[in-house]
C-alpha cells in the first residue's frame, strides 16, 4: 500500500479503533463508521462530510492499548452514504444507557496499513508525543479530532517511513535466506527439445549421485492426461554407489524441488524407493505398471523388479489410495464445498481439478481391488480417460461428479476384503540386496576374488 498525501486541501482526523479485530475487519471490507455524540453541536459525520466536499479526508488510525499508529486511509463516501449488507450492524444497543447506537457508514481506501503486511506493527506514540501546539501527546486526542495539515502530513510521513524501513528489512532477510539456500539440483530448461532435457537430467544424476534405474515423468504425463500447458515433472530412482553408502558422506535418500523452483522433481535413492514401495505408496507402486512410452530410462535390473508388481497389490496399497482420494484433500473437501454451495450445478476450475484427481485415484484403487493390472496410462478412447477429461474440462455437474465417485467407491467396497495383507518386503529386499552386492563387487573387485 503506497500513495503520496501532499495535497494541501487534505484534512486530517484521528480515528480510534476499539481492538485489532475491528481494524482487520476494516482492512478486508474497506468500511468504517462514526456515530453521533450526545450534547455536541458539531457531529463527526457533519465535519467529515464537509471535509470530503472540500477535498480529501485522511484518517490516521490507532488501536486502544496498542500504543501506536497503525496506518492511514482516505474516505471515499460521506458518512451515511453507504448501507451495510448486515442490517444488524446499522443499530447497536449501548451497554450502559440501553439506547440504540446509530452508526453512519462510509467506505475508505487504505494507503498504508501495517496490519496487511507486518501484523500489529505501528509507529510508537513516543514519536508523535510533542507535535501538538500545546506540547500535549497526539495520542491523547479524542476520536475524530482534527489535526492541522502540517501535523497530519508529518504523521503520515512517519507511517510511510516505518513502512519503507520494514519493507527493506524484510527484503534483506529474504535475500539472506536466498543466498544461504543451496542451488536447485535440477533447473528447468526452456531451451532445446524434451528429449535433450531428459538426457541431461539422467546424465547429471548418474554423474553426481549414482546409477539411474528409472527415469520417468509423474503427474498428468504419466497418466496420458497432459495438455499443451503441462510441465515436465521428473521422477528418478537412483542407486548410490558403495563408497557413498559406507563413507562419511551418506547419500540423500530424497531430493525434491522447493516451492520456489519452476521444475517439479523427485529423486529417490534405491533404499528409500523400496521402503515406499513396500509401504504401498501409490506413486512408487505405479512405476511397476508404466506404459513403455512414458519410460525415459530403465535398467535391466529394474525390469526384473517389475516382475514383482502383482505382490504390491495389497490392502495397504489400497488404503493409501483411498486415504489420498477420500481424505481432507479429497472427497471430504469436495463434500464441504457442496455443503457450502447448495444448489450450485457448475463447479469452479479449482474444484474440477480436485475432482479430476479424486476420480483418477479411485480408478486406480479399483484396479488394485481387481488385483491388477494397474492402468496407469489411460489409453486414447478409453472410458476412464473420457470421464476424467470431462471432469477436468468442467463438463459434468456437481451431482454427476458425485455419482461417478459413488459408483467407483461401491466397486471398491465389494472387493476390498479379498485383498492380501501380506507384505512384499522380503521379495523387494532380496532384489535390493542383489543390487547392493553387484555394486559392491564392481567397486571392490578383490572382495569377489576372495570369496
Amino acid at each position: 500500500m503506497a500513495a503520496e498525501t501532499k495535497n494541501p486541501e487534505a484534512r486530517y482526523f484521528i480515528a480510534k479503533c476499539a481492538n485489532i479485530a475491528s481494524l482487520k475487519k476494516c482492512c478486508v471490507s474497506g468500511i468504517w463508521a462514526c456515530r453521533d455524540r450526545t450534547n455536541s453541536q458539531e457531529q463527526p459525520r457533519t465535519i467529515l462530510s464537509q471535509g470530503l466536499q472540500e477535498g480529501r479526508v485522511v484518517l490516521i488510525f490507532s488501536v486502544n492499548n496498542c500504543h501506536g499508529w497503525h496506518g492511514y486511509c482516505e474516505m471515499i463516501d460521506r458518512p451515511g452514504d453507504y448501507e451495510p449488507d448486515d442490517k444488524e450492524e446499522k443499530g447497536q444497543v449501548d451497554g450502559e444507557s440501553g439506547e440504540t447506537i446509530q452508526w453512519h457508514y462510509f467506505r475508505v481506501v487504505w494507503k498504508y496499513l501495517f496490519l496487511s503486511e507486518f501484523s500489529e506493527q505501528c509507529v510508537p506514540f513516543t514519536e508523535t508525543e510533542f507535535l501538538l501546539p500545546d506540547g500535549a501527546p497526539v495520542n491523547k486526542s479524542r476520536n475524530w479530532q482534527e489535526l492541522t495539515p502540517s501535523i497530519g502530513e508529518r504523521m503520515c510521513r512517519l507511517v510511510e517511513k516505518l513502512y519503507s524501513e520494514l519493507t527493506l528489512k524484510r527484503k534483506e532477510k529474504e535475500n539472506e535466506k536466498t543466498a544461504q539456500r543451496p542451488p536447485p539440483f535440477l533447473e528447468s530448461d526452456d531451451c532445446g527439445s524434451v528429449n535433450d532435457y531428459w538426457a541431461s537430467v539422467v546424465e547429471k544424476v548418474e554423474r553426481e549421485l549414482g546409477r539411474v534405474h528409472l527415469a520417468c515423468p509423474f503427474g498428468s504425463q504419466r497418466y496420458n492426461l497432459d495438455g499443451p500447458e503441462s510441465d515436465i515433472d521428473v521422477f528418478i530412482v537412483y542407486q548410490a554407489d558403495t563408497a557413498s553408502l559406507l563413507g562419511f558422506n551418506p547419500p540423500k535418500q530424497t531430493i525434491k524441488n522447493s516451492d520456489r523452483e519452476r521444475c517439479d522433481y523427485t529423486i529417490l535413492e534405491l533404499h528409500r524407493y523400496c521402503e515406499l514401495l513396500c509401504g504401498g505408496d501409490p506413486r512408487c507402486m505405479e512405476t511397476l505398471y508404466l506404459n513403455q512410452s512414458t519410460v525415459i530410462h530403465s535398467s535391466p535390473q529394474w525390469r526384473q523388479l517389475t516382475q514383482l508388481a502383482p505382490l504390491m497389490l495389497t490392502r495397504q496399497c489400497l488404503d493409501k489410495y483411498l486415504r489420498d482420494a477420500q481424505g481432507s484433500n479429497g472427497v471430504k473437501q469436495y463434500r464441504k464445498w457442496c455443503d457450502e454451495n447448495p444448489g450450485h450445478s457448475d463447479l469452479p476450475a479449482k474444484i474440477n481439478k480436485l475432482c479430476y484427481i479424486i476420480i483418477r485415484l479411485l480408478q486406480n484403487a479399483r484396479d488394485v481391488v481387481k488385483k491388477g493390472p494397474i492402468r496407469v496410462f489411460r489409453e486414447e478412447g478409453s472410458e476412464e480417460r473420457r470421464v476424467i477429461l470431462s471432469v477436468r474440462r468442467g463438463e459434468l455437474t456437481a451431482s454427476q461428479v458425485l455419482q461417478n465417485i459413488h459408483s467407483l467407491q461401491e466397486e471398491i467396497d465389494k472387493g476390498r476384503d479379498d485383498l492380501t495383507t501380506d507384505s512384499p518386503a522380503s521379495s523387494v529386499e532380496k532384489w535390493l540386496l542383489q543390487q547392493r552386492y553387484c555394486n559392491f563387487t564392481e567397486n571392490f573387485p578383490l572382495a569377489k576374488k576372495n570369496e
